[in-house]
């Protein structure tokens, strides 16, 4: 299977890649393409780990999702790093999604310039006044100009992890969960064995 979930999550990174306007960086998409295919896998390995913990379809559909979504919600995408009380803040180090997130963040917002809309201006002291009004000063600077506040606004600066760190992790995670499930099936296959032996000498 190594091949298939090699081949066609790279083949689907590049669609991604491009189609989402990423900075056009051979070292960014490399890193883009990377991680993408690890996460695809990791997925994979995550799914199998599940499926052997559980004895039935029925539980195991019921079982998961208990698993997985406080594994996704602290992982940074929909609750900032920062904002994460302390006593639950441990379930973002075990989560995939939070090193698969930071990466992609990481890739595209380093070295990013950002402009902003007019709307989007605020006022500061060395700003132009206001027409008919010298006491108020125009909007004229950009609150964020560069991709590096925004990683830092999402707490993502606080880890110190790299790119290549936070793909290292994953890599282990996937190595990780495949031994688990290796260790879960044979432990359900043995016992299975064990009970038919039984079924056998009685």
């Amino acid at each position: 299977e190594l091949p298939h979930n090699l081949i066609f999550p790279f083949i689907q990174a590049n669609i991604a890649f491009f189609l989402m306007g990423l900075q056009m960086e051979v070292a960014k998409w490399i890193a883009f393409c990377v991680t993408f295919v690890v996460l695809n896998n990791l997925g994979n390995s995550l799914g199998i780990s599940l499926s052997c913990i559980f004895e039935t379809l029925e539980v195991a559909l019921q079982g998961a999702p208990l698993i997985i979504l406080p594994l996704l919600l602290f992982s940074g995408f929909f609750i900032n790093s920062n904002g994460i009380p302390v006593f639950l803040d441990w379930i973002k180090y075990i989560s995939p999604m939070k090193y698969s997130y930071e990466a992609f963040m990481n890739i595209e917002y380093e070295g990013l310039v950002l402009t902003c809309l007019d709307s989007e201006l605020v006022s500061r002291p060395n700003c132009p006044a206001m027409p008919g009004n010298s006491n108020t000063t125009k909007p004229c600077y950009c609150p964020t100009e560069k991709g590096e506040q925004v990683l830092e606004s999402m707490g993502m600066k606080t880890s110190g992890l790299s790119i290549w760190e936070n793909i290292l992790i994953l890599l282990l995670l996937w190595v990780g969960l495949i031994f688990v499930a290796y260790f879960l099936l044979e432990r359900r296959s043995s016992r299975r064995e064990r009970q038919r032996s039984k079924l056998l000498t009685t």
